[in-house]
């Protein structure tokens, strides 16, 4: 057990136990400032008036960003507090590797667009798991998701269900660095052969993910076949044995007509032996010429 407590302006009380009983330290602020920061103590330590103070809170994120998770409800709202969890990018930690960071901040910064941006810039947070506690506003705001998957790593996965039904928001994702991003897409445009057609062009594995009309439809497979033609080499990828049989009878047929016939070759070596002579009878008559 531990418990810090301030027991005057400048003086702070450590209460713990071990095998010996419960014991106290006594400290000042600055020490109890340089234990937060280095991750002695945490603010999980600290009694409910502390983890109200914003300057030991703030000293604890030097440390971790899992301090939010401990810090009062007012400091989680406090968007100071909450861009420090968020926004710094080394933590004195081994492993601040910690997406859920704004999870434990209040609504309001949650729904803070500079907040949430912050957070996804973040590569302690691996961007596109954070925009999953962005608020449902941020979340369902077509022009902000629009502008994140132009240059940010892919959120997609984590959009509200109506956007991912959205047209130009499912296009959009089609250029951010996900290459599975038809996963997420709704029903309908994992039907609309456009927008699948787009997908496996990307990626070719993005055909496990259209509808079943669509992967039973053996025109479209070789549509498919077209747009990425390395959707051969991960034919046995797929897991509908319609798709991986048609796969394999679509190169086949292609490849057969890429491969000239016999009579071709045999026209062919027939022509380029009739030019051959041809220039054999020429070459004679100019050395008999040269001979009179």
């Amino acid at each position: 057990m531990m418990k810090i407590i301030k027991e005057n302006e400048n003086s702070y009380k450590a209460i713990y136990s071990d095998k010996n009983g419960v014991k106290t330290q006594m400290f000042d602020r600055q020490t109890l400032e340089s234990c937060l920061r280095t991750g002695l103590y945490s603010v999980r330590d600290l009694d409910t008036v502390l983890k109200n103070d914003k300057g030991l809170v703030m000293k604890s994120l030097e440390y971790s960003p899992k301090n939010l998770h401990w810090a009062s409800k007012a400091l989680r709202d406090d968007k100071d507090v909450v861009m420090e969890a968020v926004g710094r990018k080394e933590f004195g930690c081994d492993n601040p590797n910690m997406p859920e960071t704004l999870k434990w901040a209040s609504d309001r910064p949650k729904d803070d667009k500079e907040v949430v941006m912050a957070a996804i810039d973040n590569p302690n947070f691996q961007g596109s798991e954070a925009f999953e506690y962005a608020s449902d506003k941020l979340r369902d705001d077509k022009d902000f998701v629009c502008e994140l998957l132009k240059n940010r790593k892919s959120i997609f996965e984590y959009v509200s269900d109506r956007l991912k039904d959205n047209e130009d928001v499912v296009r959009a994702a089609a250029y951010c660095d996900r290459n599975f991003w038809l996963e997420y897409a709704s029903d309908r445009l994992k039907d609309d052969k456009e927008i699948v057609l787009a997908a496996v062009k990307q990626n070719c594995y993005n055909l496990e993910f259209a509808s079943d009309r669509l992967k039973n439809d053996y025109d479209f497979i070789k549509e498919a076949y077209m747009a990425n033609p390395n959707i051969f080499n991960r034919q046995y990828d797929f897991s509908s044995t319609f798709v991986k049989e048609s796969i394999t009878k679509i190169h086949r047929e292609l490849t057969e007509e890429k491969k000239p016939s016999l009579s071709s070759v045999l026209g062919k070596a027939e022509k380029a032996s009739q030019e051959h002579n041809s220039k054999l009878n020429t070459q004679s008559r100019d050395d008999k010429d040269l001979e009179k």
